[in-house]
């Protein structure tokens, strides 16, 4: 029977799926970590060097021992808008927004290059994490049009796969709500509005740098800082966007780590600059989580999705603090488990219902590059 892989490339992660039949048949999950490389086989963790960690997709084909018929690739980039078959010209309009829009696409780019070596006559699909997002209404800036058309500058949104996949896992197994927030909590932080099974509204916009503090991203800012930072810094366009890209958020409030856990460990021990992270974190979170609201005229369900919502009950129940003019409480027996890989729901009296659900956007991905052949 035919095989799938399923490839998810983030700026400091590679996720390979094989699925035969429906079925996942094997995984693993290469990370840069602080201390050095793993990967992860299954529940099994080893340590591995910098050059298995670079060629991690030979790794994982070996092992997998068979010709995928196909190759998904998450597409994380402006103006990707579509599930389509990478060619030629696909790669060189991924290039082109590299120049202004780095992370995840030079690594992306890598694997794709990898993966043509490896598998030259395999049907190579990109896989957009926009694409969900296309039923937003008013995606547009407020910016002169004769540029935002220009240079195809809108809204495009990010952190559909997540979205898609958690919307099937309610409809299949609990209950799609008309009006249902999903709130994206991993290294990257994102609020969807759903309307009737449809996306209205995310928190990030062109890039997944923009809407909510993150772990290394900053999120939204005032514009006029990148050009301080430029002007008083003599820094370039490139450095800057590294800066908000990579050493902002919660590392650079904190001055110590990205880690939700390092932090919520220092807060407890008195450190002021863990605290001011998780503090702005938890506010952003909350405050995008009001402009979804007032997108839907109101809420039915919210749904909170990623590691962090799945591992930490302290962010959990600090995110929900506050929101009881909304009507959502959340029982104190439930929300204080670690739920990874658990489905569960959350909320004290089910007005609104709150759950705490594991995405899978490598299924996802599957399933639509399964449609697509």
């Amino acid at each position: 029977m035919d095989v799938i892989l399923i490839i998810n490339i983030g700026s400091s992660s590679k996720k390979y799926t094989a699925y035969q039949g429906n079925q996942e048949i094997l995984s693993a999950h290469f990370e840069h970590v602080k201390k050095g490389f793993l990967v992860t086989w299954g529940n099994k963790e080893e340590k591995i060097n910098k050059d298995q960690f670079n060629t991690a997709i030979k790794i994982f084909t070996d092992k997998l021992q068979q010709l995928p018929l196909a190759v998904g690739v998450r597409i994380v980039a402006p103006g990707f808008t579509t599930h389509k078959e990478i060619d030629d010209t696909y790669i060189q309009s991924l290039k082109k927004t590299e120049e202004f829009a780095s992370e995840h696409i030079t690594s992306t780019l890598e694997e794709i290059m990898k993966i043509k070596d490896l598998f030259p006559k395999t049907k190579i699909f990109g896989v957009s994490d926009s694409a969900f997002h296309v039923t937003m209404a008013q995606n547009f800036y407020a910016l002169p049009k004769d540029i935002t058309q220009q240079l195809d500058i809108h809204r495009y949104g990010y952190h559909g796969l997540s979205v898609e996949s958690v919307k099937e896992k309610l409809i299949n197994n609990f209950t799609l709500k008309a009006r249902t927030i999903i709130t994206h909590l991993g290294s990257g932080t994102s609020v969807t509005a759903l309307l009737n099974g449809e996306s209205i509204y995310n928190s990030m916009g062109y890039s997944p740098l923009s809407g909510a503090v993150m772990a290394r991203r900053s999120g939204s800012i005032d514009p006029s800082i990148v050009t301080l930072l430029i002007e008083r810094l003599n820094l370039s366009p490139r450095e800057v966007e590294k800066k908000l890209n990579s050493e902002s958020g919660l590392l650079g409030v904190s001055k110590l780590s990205p880690d939700i856990r390092v932090l919520l460990k220092a807060e407890k021990n008195g450190n002021q600059d863990a605290h001011q992270a998780l503090e702005l974190y938890i506010e952003s979170i909350r405050e995008y989580i009001g402009v979804a609201v007032t997108k839907l005229g109101g809420i039915d369900a919210l749904v909170l999705t990623g590691t962090v919502s799945e591992r930490s009950h302290q962010i959990r129940k600090r995110v929900l603090t506050n929101l009881e003019f909304l009507k959502i409480s959340f029982a104190n027996n439930r929300s204080s488990k670690v739920l990874g890989g658990v489905d569960e729901l959350i909320s004290k009296n089910n007005r609104p219902p709150v759950y705490v659900l594991t995405s899978n956007e490598n299924q996802m991905m599957y399933q639509l590059v399964k449609n697509l052949l």
